[in-house]
């Protein structure tokens, strides 16, 4: 809440909804930036996700006061005189009255209505705030990324960034108009505990507009995953964390272009064949993994040295066959 006074203002903390702070958080009774008479706007000037106060007081002397991650500046970011000699502000609104993603103020006054211009046309939107889940698909554990964010009006999508083990920076790894995305490239540990070689994956989102600005990123989620996929492309590697119900096999991604990993879960002990064959059914890669325990499993397929168009990939495990179809596009 926001208290205003004659060449003052303050402002006290709501905690939690159960009352006020008893002392101001953030107080300012500088006669250089709040006069007599002041009025209150609240906007998101800055498009950094939070509000900022904007005191338009006597003669219409304007302050911009921005807050940062919660913190509030006692020196305006910007200072002016907005009114005639002598006039007092009514009311005073901030809104996006041009529809250009900026900014505006509507001061109302005895003499009628003044309109200051926001100085940013194309101002980056604020950055959305995350949350991580997962789903279960086939044996698989995929991590979901829940956004909470109420879209500018200009929003484009969302931008997908991930950070897996080893790396040091964030790379884009998807895009999304919904508040939901899942990534179906990563197998998460979702156990108690830090998993045995366990290593971190991490994300984050930035939103993204029609005028092509970007947020600064969202907050980070992190997950544990199990080693990723193997060096050795000939070696299946066990991924899962929760005992599969029933035979699967797919792959990702597809088309693709060298390679893809082809996924797949066996629910019992089995002796476990995957073939890879051309539209003419020559074979030309083969995988035999003897007694596999029940569990998910990947092998990174590599299409380097075969020419553009479909494959099949076959998979016999016990009595258990089936067979999908991908595509190499170079």
């Amino acid at each position: 809440m926001i208290v205003t006074g004659n060449y003052t203002a303050s402002v006290y903390k709501n905690l939690s909804g159960t009352g006020l702070s008893q002392t101001p958080v953030w107080i300012n009774s500088n006669p250089n930036h709040i006069s007599s008479g002041p009025q209150i706007a609240i906007s998101d000037v800055d498009n950094n996700g939070y509000k900022d106060i904007i005191i338009i007081s006597y003669e219409g002397l304007t302050s911009l006061f921005l807050n940062n991650n919660g913190s509030i500046s006692l020196t305006p970011a910007q200072s002016l005189f907005s009114l005639y000699q002598g006039s007092v502000p009514n009311q005073v609104k901030a809104a996006d009255i041009y529809n250009d993603g900026a900014t505006a103020l509507l001061i109302s006054y005895p003499s009628g209505i003044k309109v200051i211009d926001a100085t940013e046309t194309n101002p980056a939107p604020p950055a959305p705030l995350i949350q991580g889940n997962y789903e279960i698909q086939g044996g698989f554990t995929r991590p979901v990324i829940k956004i909470i964010d109420e879209k500018v009006r200009d929003f484009l999508y969302y931008a997908i960034y991930k950070r897996r083990p080893g790396e040091s920076v964030f790379s884009l790894c998807g895009t999304t108009t919904a508040n939901i995305y899942t990534d179906n490239t990563e197998n998460v540990y979702t156990g108690k505990g830090v998993p045995i070689n366990g290593q971190r994956l991490s994300y984050h989102v930035k939103a993204v507009t029609t005028s092509n600005q970007y947020s600064v990123p969202s907050n980070q989620v992190n997950y544990w995953i199990d080693g990723g996929i193997p060096d050795n492309p000939g070696y299946g590697e066990n991924l899962g964390t929760i005992t599969p119900k029933n035979y699967f096999i797919t792959n990702y991604p597809n088309p693709f272009n060298p390679k893809t990993v082809i996924y797949y879960t066996i629910p019992e002990i089995s002796d476990v064949k995957i073939s890879v064959f051309n539209t003419l059914g020559q074979t030309v890669k083969e995988y035999s993994f003897s007694k596999q325990s029940p569990a998910a499993y990947h092998i990174e397929f590599d299409g380097s040295n075969l020419t553009s168009g479909i494959y099949f990939y076959k998979i016999q495990a016990g009595k258990y066959s089936d067979v999908k179809k991908m595509v190499l596009v170079k």
